[in-house]
């Protein structure tokens, strides 16, 4: 269904507000700080990080060129209180089941996603290969997030769940503003049960194809409200709460 989905449609005509922030647990985490060495740097903020400050955060370090503590705050928003969000983390980054140290060629691979990211969502005028004539009105398109997408998973990074990568796409696209018309959205399982079930958009876990069609489907939604891919998603994410909020669960 390309039409918007009624209860989407009711929020998007309205000022956008953003989800709630993301609790995580601190001590949960440190437990993984603490093994896997300094460069596992957490964020310093508080017990709840919202979108905004998670994507200052990262940029900021990677303007430092400190990609590890950028990727792990990008996963303290992604993961949140999941049990298990300080452990695949710690896995991607040390490349095995049983990590004790953060890998060179893990955190060469995040890098080249970063770069990938942001040189496939460039603002207009502000790329490396962008075009001198004006670009239209505009925002990240499918094509641009697929070929973001397929290059992290070409890396085959072990234990970079779907949550995760398109996360880390997320935050390095943003460029600090994580609401942009560039930033391209995160797809995890509350969005993407979301979809099938209420949108009839059944998407599968981290094929590069069905999260282009992800982000040109939302393109297509926030089109004539004025929003931008993330806010779209963002909204998404107050059903989902809604949603929980009314069945008790």
């Amino acid at each position: 269904m390309t039409t918007v989905p009624v209860a989407l449609h009711a929020l998007l005509t309205t000022t956008f507000e953003p989800a709630p922030p993301v609790r995580w647990h601190r001590a949960h985490w440190r437990q993984w700080a603490d093994r896997m060495g300094p460069e596992f740097r957490l964020p310093d903020v508080d017990d709840a990080v919202d979108r905004e400050d998670a994507a200052a955060l990262v940029h900021e370090e990677l303007e430092r060129g400190r990609t590890v503590p950028a990727f792990v705050a990008a996963m303290v928003w992604a993961y949140g209180t999941a049990h298990d969000g300080p452990y695949r983390t710690a896995t991607v980054l040390g490349g095995r089941r049983r990590p004790t140290e953060v890998r060179p060629e893990v955190v060469a691979a995040l890098d080249d996603a970063v770069g990938t990211a942001r040189d496939a969502t460039s603002p207009a005028g502000t790329g490396p290969d962008a075009p001198t004539a004006p670009a239209p009105a505009g925002s990240v398109a499918g094509d641009a997030a697929r070929s973001a997408h397929r290059r992290i998973v070409e890396h085959r990074l072990h234990g970079l769940a779907p949550a995760g990568l398109t996360a880390w796409l997320h935050f390095a696209s943003a460029r600090r503003d994580p609401y942009a018309p560039h930033a391209v959205p995160v797809l995890d399982d509350d969005v993407r049960a979301w979809l099938a079930t209420d949108a009839d958009l059944p998407l599968r876990d981290g094929h590069p194809d069905d999260y282009g069609r992800y982000v040109d489907r939302l393109v297509t939604w926030g089109r004539p409200f004025g929003r931008t891919p993330v806010q779209v998603e963002s909204s998404v994410r107050t059903l989902v709460v809604a949603g929980r909020a009314g069945s008790g669960s």
